[in-house]
């Protein structure tokens, strides 16, 4: 396994308050206010030449989910497109079979057809849509021509990427509490990290969508997670349990305090937890008294 660079935490609070980061949080949480539907994107990191890559796309989820590997409202769009079109939306099994049957030409203009109906729908189907764009800033045009200058250097083939960044959205949530899927989550991409790229400590950033307090309803709670073992936590870790645990201090009042705070305690053992607000007014993570992104840099 190759040395990591190091992530220092300047870095980490430049990054997170980058204009490229900024532009896709402000995404995801209008959406999400706009439609109660979770919606995240990733961001990885190409050790060789110490660069973060942002994705295209914004991935749309549901009331409790959003998946980066496949576009959830998928099937609900694969079938309004054959009723509307007698054909079939290119992803799925019968416009593979399809095109076995078709010319070069007609099977790249069935996909033109297919791609340019997808972002009709999006249009229409804001709730429902199967994905939603990036928004293009400065920033944004300037990694893309940082991208396209590194792969027309590279000679050696495809660098290995990590997935350094994952974020979403938890609809109404104005304390945030990761889910078991969410650590699960990190945990299997950090353990893939190390298993196929270079072992870099990813983090995962949730961002409620629900009102903190009347006097500044536009602000949006964050947490930031990481793992803060040196090796990252087993698959076989009770994921579950500490779901609860970290609910404890929000959810049960009847506990002796002794007995949270020993939990607590073992949980900021197992993980790096950053917790602040986003100001929309500022367009900055503003963390809360005690919280620093220096966490985001130390290991048991």
């Amino acid at each position: 396994m190759k040395r990591k660079k190091k992530f220092t935490a300047t870095r980490w609070k430049r990054e997170l308050n980058s204009g490229i980061f900024i532009a896709g949080l402000e995404a995801i949480i209008a959406f999400t206010r706009e439609t109660g539907k979770e919606a995240g994107f990733e961001v990885c990191y190409d050790f060789e030449d110490d660069f973060l890559r942002y994705e295209n796309d914004i991935h749309v989820g549901d009331e409790e989910k959003v998946s980066y590997d496949k576009k959830i409202h998928f099937q609900r769009a694969a079938e309004m497109y054959r009723q509307e079109t007698g054909l079939h939306l290119v992803g799925t099994k019968e416009f593979a079979e399809r095109g076995k049957t078709l010319t070069p030409e007609q099977y790249l203009q069935e996909t033109l057809n297919s791609i340019e109906w997808q972002k009709r729908y999006n249009s229409v189907n804001k709730a429902h849509a199967l994905w939603i764009d990036y928004p293009i800033t400065k920033e944004y045009i300037d990694k893309l021509h940082e991208l396209a200058a590194d792969i027309e250097e590279d000679t050696d083939g495809p660098d290995s990427l990590d997935d350094a960044i994952s974020v979403h959205t938890h609809p109404k949530c104005s304390i945030v509490i990761p889910s078991q899927a969410d650590i699960q989550s990190l945990n299997e991409t950090r353990h893939e990290n190390r298993e196929y790229a270079t072992g870099f400590n990813p983090i995962e950033v949730i961002a409620g969508t629900g009102k903190l307090s009347e006097k500044e309803p536009e602000l949006s709670p964050l947490l930031i997670l990481q793992e803060r073992t040196r090796e990252p936590l087993p698959r076989s870790t009770d994921f579950e349990k500490i779901e609860g645990i970290f609910g404890m201090p929000y959810t049960s009042k009847n506990l002796l305090l002794s007995a949270i705070f020993g939990r607590v305690m073992k949980i900021n053992c197992m993980y790096n937890i950053v917790r602040g607000v986003y100001s929309p007014s500022t367009k900055q993570i503003r963390l809360n008294k005690g919280n620093r992104f220096g966490k985001l840099c130390e290991t048991e």
